[in-house]
């Protein structure tokens, strides 16, 4: 399960918004480096989930790791005669 099921399936107060839902969450599903990173960043300075996100990625996935992940995917090919999941033994 993801971040984002496992949001939605959090029974939260109507009045807590989606944002806050998330901001409130996203610290569970971080270990070491990231759990650090977050809980040292001023408090209050982050409002949104998009200004969190954001910085999440600036920190730990940076433009070129994007650009070298979209070169794989995009020049994903399948043999002849490959299978797209390999059968565990």
């Amino acid at each position: 399960m993801n971040f984002n099921e496992t949001c939605e399936i959090q029974e939260i107060p109507e009045e807590v918004t989606e944002d806050q839902k998330k901001l409130r969450l996203f610290a569970y599903s971080l270990t070491k480096d990231a759990k650090d990173w977050l809980y040292c960043l001023p408090s209050r300075t982050i409002q949104t989930w998009k200004e969190l996100e954001d910085k999440f990625l600036d920190r730990f996935f940076t433009e070129k790791q994007f650009k070298e992940r979209k070169a794989e995917i995009l020049n994903f090919k399948q043999h002849v005669k490959e299978l797209i999941i390999t059968p565990r033994s």
